[in-house]
Parts: structure tokens; C-alpha cells; sequence
């Protein structure tokens, strides 16, 4: 009798990597700060070293307005060798 392990999860299947958004050491206390910041820095991607990757600002403490700029690892070229 299979066991139920065998049932949720196929042996052969192959997980699929997540990029995520991280956190980067460029911040701002001002919005049009962090605005000038996204607009100027580029990052690259970690596998090819040639195209850029995505980026997005986030608030990171809403006490003391502090905003954040956070990127991914792949570029979506890479990521996509990569699930395939």
C-alpha cells in the first residue's frame, strides 16, 4: 500500500525556485529620497551578471517614515532557465 506521503508529493517532481524581493541597504527618510534613489541605482542579476533585476520601494519602519529599496536575486531571463 502506498503510503500518503507518496500520495501529496510525486518522487520525480521537481521544485520550482522562488525568487523573492530582499531588503537593501539604500534608504531614505524622505519619499522623494528614495524616489531619486530607485531612479539612479541598478542592480544586476546574480546569475548572468549582465541584465537588471526588479526593484520596488517599501516602508520599512512607519515610526520614523524610513523607506527601503528591495530587489530581486534573478532576472526574469535567469529565473526562467532556471523553472524550466
Amino acid at each position: 500500500m502506498p503510503s500518503s506521503k507518496s500520495k501529496i508529493q510525486p518522487k520525480n517532481k521537481k521544485v520550482l525556485p522562488m525568487d523573492f524581493f530582499i531588503e537593501t541597504r539604500s534608504t531614505s527618510n524622505t519619499a522623494s529620497g528614495i524616489k531619486e534613489l530607485s531612479e539612479t541605482t541598478s542592480f544586476t542579476c546574480i546569475f548572468c551578471k549582465d541584465n537588471d533585476v526588479e526593484t520596488k520601494m517599501a516602508i520599512s519602519d512607519t515610526k520614523l517614515p524610513t523607506f527601503v529599496l528591495l530587489r530581486k536575486h534573478y532576472c526574469l531571463s535567469c529565473w526562467l532557465k532556471l523553472i524550466r
